[in-house]
């Protein structure tokens, strides 16, 4: 707000209009406008405008500052205490450092703009490009630093949940080392009843017992 009032006073402009380019969803990019310094006006001719669109919109894909004298009749109206007028001067400067624009100044006169104040809205447009090209490397970082917590705390979760996997399977691995023991033991005593057994109907149950167990014991 400070920026754009500074701006419209420096310029002797009647009206100004910051747009910053939100791209946080990359297939719908557009300019959105975040100040507006009028008198007796609240809105302005469009909150969000793509890139691209109208003037405003080729100023920013085409990265080039655009003036103008002959303004299309229906493109903005200036409020004033003489009534409702249409300007004489439009100026718009890209928000531009090195080949990246990060938004566009709009302002409107009923004055035409000086080649001095032109050459210095474009100067401050490269320090609010600068300053907006901090803020979004910051912004970035953060939302990648809080990524990367997050994958962190998974990680840490996933190691939890293996390591509570892997005790539960060297217990499991434990009770069939135990069970595969009694087996084995169950089935060396069976085998020696065999051997000692005397009585044919021992020998027969020993037998159906053990062809029992050796079939547990495989399964």
């Amino acid at each position: 707000d400070k920026i754009i009032s500074a701006l419209v006073q420096y310029t002797r402009s009647n009206q100004g209009g910051l747009y910053v380019l939100n791209d946080e969803d990359t297939g719908n990019k557009y300019l959105e406008l975040i100040s507006l310094f009028a008198f007796d006006i609240k809105k302005h001719e469009k909150q969000r405008i793509k890139p691209g669109e109208g003037i405003l919109g080729q100023a920013f894909l085409e990265k080039k500052t655009i003036s103008l004298l002959e303004i299309p009749q229906d493109y903005i109206r200036i409020r004033s205490g003489l009534g409702n007028s249409k300007p004489k001067a439009l100026l718009i400067v890209p928000l531009r450092i090195d080949q990246q624009v990060y938004g566009v100044v709009e302002l409107a006169s009923f004055n035409e703009f000086e080649s001095h104040e032109v050459d210095f809205v474009e100067r401050l447009g490269e320090t609010i490009a600068s300053t907006l090209a901090t803020v979004k490397a910051a912004q970035r970082n953060r939302k990648l630093l809080e990524e990367s917590k997050m994958a962190a705390e998974q990680m840490r979760s996933q190691e939890e949940e293996m390591r509570q996997n892997m005790e539960e399977l060297q217990a499991t691995q434990e009770e069939m080392a135990r069970k595969e023991r009694d087996y084995l033991t169950k089935i060396a005593d069976l085998e020696q009843q065999l051997k000692d057994s005397t009585s044919n109907e021992e020998l027969k149950e020993a037998r159906e017992l053990l062809d029992r167990l050796r079939a547990d014991y495989e399964a």
